[in-house]
Formats: C-alpha cells, structure tokens, sequence
C-alpha cells in the first residue's frame, strides 16, 4: 500500500498542475450543475403558468395563494 500511496501522491511521480486544476474543474461542474438546476426550475415555472391559466380567475389565485405557501415553506421563508 505505501507504494500505491507513494506513486499516487509522490511529487515525483504527478503532475502538480494535474492536481492543481482539480479545483478549478470541480467549481466549473458545480456551476454547470447549478445552471441546468435554474433552467429546471425555470421550465417547472412555465409549466405551473401552463396549467393556471387553464383555471378560471378564482382558482387562479388560490393557486397562486398555495403554491406561493409552499415555495415560501420549502426555501424555509415561512
């Protein structure tokens, strides 16, 4: 094991820069993952607006009224 460990992690035998863009491309997946999450929440938005408009203008507001409780109750604003 303390050969694996040697040739893994031993200066020598890695490149630093290798190691070094590790953080880099980490954070640039995060923000990659992150953006296709807004995109996600985005199109549930056109979605709900989809089918609220489907309603008539009472069931639109209580809609709106519920669903603005529960996205306030999930970000934990309530």
């Amino acid at each position: 094991m303390n050969q694996f460990y040697d040739q893994m992690f031993n200066p020598t035998y890695v490149n630093q820069s290798f190691y070094q863009s590790i953080p880099s491309q980490t954070m640039w997946q995060y923000q990659q993952d992150q953006n296709a999450e807004v995109q996600k929440a985005v199109k549930a938005i056109y979605d709900l607006c989809e089918a609220v408009n489907k309603l008539d203008a009472e069931h639109q507001q209580q809609a709106f009224c519920v669903c603005l409780g529960i996205i306030a109750a999930e970000l934990g604003w309530a």
